[in-house]
């Protein structure tokens, strides 16, 4: 993620408009992880820094969103841009986490055990559930009806979630794998799968920016 968001900062300051979006991906993942380890790690020397990185994200994201001209993104697509491709992309693999949660959710929801995706860790509720349910999934279907309608906020909102999203399933896959290298008892069974979404993800979100002009006229896609 850090990579990319220095790559992205830079080559937005050269005008890029593909950069842009990638930088806005780079740091809502950011932001997405900074909660989790500001509120789901056990507390250690790194608390400060922890705060540091949710409160830079947070402000780093608002600043960055202000002054992005989501009209000058748009008009910048190409007009064959298959924007249903993407909504449709987009809305089935919100989807198809939000029925993975609420599947692990209601059940539990309606039992007197403590639910099963919280065993072994020091956690009252989970927090990727709260930040998938509550704002990333949301966002992911809102980027898919605006984009469907062609809306300026819509062409923005869906690249920089579909950055994020390759993102953040490469991170899961490579911490499936470094976890069990430290710890060979534990799991690899999601790794497959996160790669395979890592692999299609990447495929859309490159389709994707193929069909925004690299630069605009200007050389200025920020207002």
């Amino acid at each position: 993620a850090l990579p990319t968001l220095v790559i992205s900062m830079i080559l937005t300051r050269w005008g890029s408009l593909r950069a842009q979006l990638v930088w806005a991906g780079a740091i809502i993942y950011l932001l997405y992880n900074a909660v989790i380890f500001a509120f789901a790690i056990a507390f250690n020397p790194l608390f400060l820094f922890y705060v540091a990185t949710l409160s830079l994200a947070v402000w780093s994201l608002i600043v960055l969103l202000t002054q992005v001209n989501v009209e000058s993104i748009r008009s910048h697509f190409a007009e064959k841009t298959p924007v249903r491709l993407f909504a449709g992309y987009l809305m089935a693999i919100s989807l198809i986490f939000l029925l993975t949660w609420l599947k692990q959710i209601i059940p539990a929801t309606f039992s007197t055990k403590a639910p099963a995706f919280l065993a072994g860790t020091i956690m009252l509720t989970s927090p990727v559930h709260v930040l998938d349910l509550g704002f990333l999934l949301p966002s992911g279907m809102l980027g898919a009806v605006w984009i469907w309608k062609k809306k300026a906020w819509g062409y923005t909102l869906t690249g920089l979630l579909l950055v994020m999203m390759v993102i953040e399933t490469t991170s899961i896959a490579a911490d499936q794998f470094f976890g069990h290298i430290q710890d060979p008892s534990a799991p690899l069974d999601a790794a497959p799968l996160f790669i395979g979404l890592t692999v299609i993800g990447l495929v859309f979100c490159v389709a994707y920016l193929s069909f925004l002009s690299l630069y605009s006229n200007s050389k200025k896609g920020i207002a």
